[in-house]
């Protein structure tokens, strides 16, 4: 799923008519038009949360429990990317920014 979403990243930087259609996203989605799906999205993210405090979430298995907290994380970064698709592509380049160095200094030449 990460994936899919870096790819997203990869259209932005080197598409100019991918980045216009982003920001025509953008602009509807702050629109009155669009309050539903902004509802909606901060629905969903707060029942995951709520399911990940609960009793049952704290009786599974840790097998369980992994499956869908991995699912939950997905679930919330393309729900992140729908929200604001540019704000997810600039947090995406600063974790990068942030990794970059720490990489390359532990990685040896041959």
């Amino acid at each position: 799923m990460k994936s899919l979403l870096n790819n997203f990243v990869i259209y932005y930087d080197t598409y100019e008519e991918f980045q216009h259609r982003v920001d025509q996203y953008q602009r509807a989605i702050k629109t009155k038009e669009w309050e539903f799906l902004r509802d909606t999205i901060l629905v969903i993210k707060s029942q995951m949360a709520q399911d990940l405090l609960s009793k049952k979430f704290t009786d599974m298995n840790a097998e369980d429990k992994d499956v869908l907290q991995k699912t939950y994380y997905n679930i919330n970064q393309i729900l992140d990317y729908l929200s604001s698709p540019v704000r997810w592509f600039k947090r995406r380049n600063r974790f990068k920014q942030v990794l970059k160095p720490n990489f390359k200094s532990k990685v040896k030449p041959s």
